[in-house]
């Protein structure tokens, strides 16, 4: 049986979660780039500790820790006052990163975690949560079967990134009809 739970991150938390953000990004995303040196460079860009801090210290931004059993498994980041389309920004949460440590990838804890968000969003009045999730991955699908559909594609600009994998679908979830 699982113990799913978010832990929202404080500034205390920064050294263990650039560490499971770069376990987990290690884990799943390597293969995307076309030499490490520009998978080290995104890495750094996302989860140094000076871009961690400057993320934390953003009040419409919250990490979270998701956690199995006590075990930290890995994070999720919410981005609130991010307007989508005809949305107003008051109205709608971005989920911009929902990391799992390999081990725990294909059990139900990103889905629960999700749900939690979504649960969550609801409380707070919010009629829509958006996100991005890569083309070719997985997740469009895992997305999908929770409610989400995809509303455009964006093409990565990231140097160093294989072509075929810059494709990114923008995915929304209207909590109105849900």
């Amino acid at each position: 049986m699982q113990a799913i739970e978010l832990r929202k991150c404080n500034l205390e938390d920064i050294s263990i979660l650039r560490q499971v953000a770069l376990q987990s990004y290690q884990e799943h995303y390597m293969y995307l780039w076309t030499d490490d040196q520009y998978a080290w460079w995104y890495m750094d860009r996302s989860f140094g500790e000076q871009s961690l801090l400057q993320q934390m210290n953003d009040p419409d931004s919250t990490f979270y820790f998701v956690l199995n059993h006590d075990e930290i498994v890995g994070f999720l980041k919410i981005n609130r006052n991010r307007s989508f389309n005809e949305t107003s920004a008051g109205e709608c949460i971005e989920l911009e990163r929902l990391y799992l440590l390999k081990k725990v990838t294909n059990k139900g804890i990103g889905r629960v975690a999700v749900q939690m968000i979504i649960d969550k969003a609801k409380e707070d009045h919010v009629k829509t949560v958006w996100l991005k999730s890569m083309d070719t991955s997985k997740a469009v699908q895992f997305y999908e079967k929770i409610g989400f559909h995809i509303t455009k594609t964006e093409i990565l600009p990231f140097e160093g990134f294989k072509d075929e994998y810059r494709d990114i679908h923008v995915m929304r979830l209207d909590l109105t009809a849900h």
